[in-house]
């Protein structure tokens, strides 16, 4: 990483990665700064295939006690790739010369944490697009209605056979 005094704008001048040594490459290279990384589209995605394989799985421990198991394990590699998505992210931010970027110690805390943190911290970025979390809230939301209408499903079945 280079870190400069820029007297023209009383700041530091901070360039990631492979940043080009001289001025006239390093503007166009830092305002070509694409934050769409395949971490980050992991990250959006996860409401989809992370609670849906949960789900799945949860309906099949009903009628096998193994499945019951099999959701614990997913649940907790689903997490550990979401956090490693994250760390992976925030090394193809760097690389690509996008700075600040996000810590992944906010994936801990949830997936709409993290995103949230990486957009305030990419608004300052050349060529910085949109921050995911609207994928990630769409992609819950469908979820949960979803949740709600089996649950829902599920009441009226057990209300009819009553």
């Amino acid at each position: 990483m280079i870190r400069e005094w820029n007297s023209e704008h009383d700041s530091w001048a901070v360039y990631g990665g492979g940043a080009p040594i001289d001025d006239a490459t390093r503007t166009s290279w830092r305002e070509s700064v694409d934050d769409d990384t395949p971490p980050v589209r992991l990250i959006a995605h996860s409401p989809y295939w992370f609670w849906g394989t949960l789900g799945v799985l949860y309906a099949f421990s009903f009628a096998n006690p193994l499945a019951t198991v099999a959701t614990g394990v997913a649940a907790v590699v689903g997490m550990l790739a979401v956090i490693h998505a994250a760390f992976r992210d925030r090394t193809l931010l760097t690389q690509r010369g996008a700075y600040p970027v996000a810590s992944p110690l906010w994936m801990f805390l949830s997936p709409i944490a993290y995103l949230v943190a990486r957009s305030r911290a990419l608004k300052s970025v050349p060529g910085y697009r949109h921050g995911f979390v609207g994928w990630y809230l769409i992609g819950f939301g469908i979820v949960v209605g979803c949740v709600l209408f089996f649950l829902a499903a599920q009441g009226l079945i057990g209300a009819a056979a009553i």
